[in-house]
């Protein structure tokens, strides 16, 4: 099939949503299909050269001082809705998970699939419509779909499929001891990992957690210790290695140096948090074949489940620092906590999900 991606956000881009858009687009290139992916003009984009993408525009509104703030955005949303309906003749399926450009891509009475990543404040019975009209809504997760539903969508249209995992990550092998060097870890170290992003829309993951307990923890036994990689510090103590950013290729080499992964949230009841989170990091967790603790939200459990992870209340540093003792003290149980995580990972790889979510349109 000859695709068009449509993103209204600058394309290539190096964070999280960015490189969820390469992965997507690539798996669609690596299973035979035409892909070309339309974005907006920006600044940054000038000088790429790439057969595969359209750039529609020639105004960054995003860093004019003429269009400031959410200003800008709303001007790059009404020039991209503007001209697709020119750009779109020559395409079999429509595919984006930018609600904003909703409108034009169902009007073209092409198929669309709209992979949501959040659920608009504003509109909602028009944008209830515009769903109601699509191929196939990805939802990332179950409540998100819940959440759908409820507010009318039929549910013929929903389908739920979270983020994945390159099938090469699966496949890159690291002796512990090799990663451990790289990062200078003592010998003997019960390491307890993170890595990605400390932040996200403003609002703090819940690293602060993980140190905190590893302190605590580490004031009493000093071979527990933990490695963070990820935010904008590298800063150290005896207790917690702060690597700061890293490539998204060596994450698989702080994962490989530790013994336990966290995924943290705070004690919050933000959408984000209850409804829409489907992180990346979770499946290189699982592929990590490292045991895992998570914070206890809704939306993860549709990959995890008590075979496959320890949770905890989200902000309760006492109850993560009971499951990070629970893990170092009984190793047997969570070696097979994490093979479990990593048989299941082998069903999230790119290519599975994106093979599913094209079946659907024909079921």
């Amino acid at each position: 099939m000859h695709i068009a991606y449509v993103t209204n956000v600058r394309f290539p881009n190096e964070r999280a949503h960015g490189q969820q858009i390469q992965a997507v687009t690539q798996t669609l290139k690596e299973l035979g299909h035409d892909i070309t992916i339309i974005a907006p003009f920006r600044n940054e984009t000038k000088h790429v050269q790439r057969n595969d993408i359209r750039y529609v525009g020639s105004t960054d509104f995003i860093h004019s001082p003429f269009f400031p703030g959410i200003l800008g955005l709303w001007m790059v949303n009404h020039t991209m809705r503007k001209a697709l309906p020119l750009e779109l003749g020559s395409f079999d399926l429509l595919y984006t998970r930018s609600p904003a450009l909703l409108a034009p891509l169902v009007a073209s009475g092409k198929p669309v699939i709209l992979e949501l990543h959040g659920i608009p404040r504003w509109n909602q019975s028009v944008f209830v419509r515009l769903c109601n009209q699509c191929g196939k809504v990805v939802c990332l997760t179950s409540p998100m779909k819940e959440e759908l539903a409820r507010l009318g969508v039929s549910e013929d249209h929903l389908l739920i499929e979270g983020d994945a995992i390159d099938v090469r990550v699966l496949a890159r092998t690291m002796k512990k001891e090799q990663a451990r060097e790289r990062f200078h870890l003592p010998p003997g170290a019960f390491v307890v990992g993170y890595a990605g992003s400390f932040e996200t829309m403003g609002l703090s993951k819940g690293v602060d957690q993980i140190i905190q307990a590893v302190e605590t923890l580490h004031a009493e036994d000093r071979s527990i210790i933990a490695l963070l990689a990820g935010g904008s510090s590298s800063a150290s103590n005896d207790a917690v290695r702060h690597v700061g950013k890293i490539p998204h290729d060596d994450v698989s080499m702080v994962l490989a140096a530790c013994d336990v992964l966290v995924y943290p949230a705070p004690n919050t009841h933000h959408p984000y948090f209850m409804r829409y989170t489907s992180p990346l990091k979770i499946f290189e967790y699982m592929a990590a074949n490292r045991p895992i603790i998570s914070a206890d939200l809704p939306p993860i459990h549709d990959v995890l489940d008590a075979s496959t992870a320890r949770f905890y209340e989200p902000g309760n540093i006492q109850a993560l620092m009971e499951q990070i003792q629970w893990v170092k003290t009984h190793p047997a149980e969570a070696h097979m906590m994490a093979e479990a995580s990593l048989e299941k990972v082998q069903s999230h790889t790119w290519q599975k999900r994106m093979e599913r979510i094209l079946l659907s349109i024909h079921s």
